[in-house]
């Protein structure tokens, strides 16, 4: 079993629907919280960029340099890895979501609402008639 492109794949696939979750956090009007610019730009990114570099570069060394040592099961459980990222991305619905993210920001009883903080529930304190 070729362990690179196990490997490789599987950081190309998570890397990349890493990268499609943060894209949505961030056009997200709601604004979660792991979505802010310095977790997102000191952590998420970059641990996601290296790794849609350094998959295709183990997915490469082990096509190239291992191409004799590979059967067909390591073949078929990476090209599986990759489809199920594909289907990841597919399934989150990217394209609606922005949409809806775009109509919500505009809204104007959207943007008038009370911050988060302003309406918090205290646990175990009753609801306002």
């Amino acid at each position: 079993m070729s362990g690179r492109l196990i490997i490789g794949a599987i950081l190309l696939a998570v890397s990349v629907v890493s990268i499609a979750i943060c894209y949505l956090g961030a056009r997200n009007p709601r604004e979660p919280k792991w979505a802010d610019d310095t977790i997102m730009g000191n952590f998420i990114i970059p641990l996601a960029v290296g790794g849609i570099f350094m998959g295709p570069m183990f997915l490469g060394e082990a096509f190239l340099g291992n191409l004799d040592l590979l059967s067909t099961m390591d073949m078929i459980i990476a090209f599986g890895i990759l489809g199920a990222g594909v289907l990841v991305i597919f399934l989150l619905r990217i394209k609606k979501r922005v949409a809806e993210y775009d109509v919500l920001r505009n809204d104007p009883a959207f943007i008038n609402r009370p911050r988060r903080e302003d309406n918090k529930k205290i646990i175990g304190t009753p609801d306002p008639v």
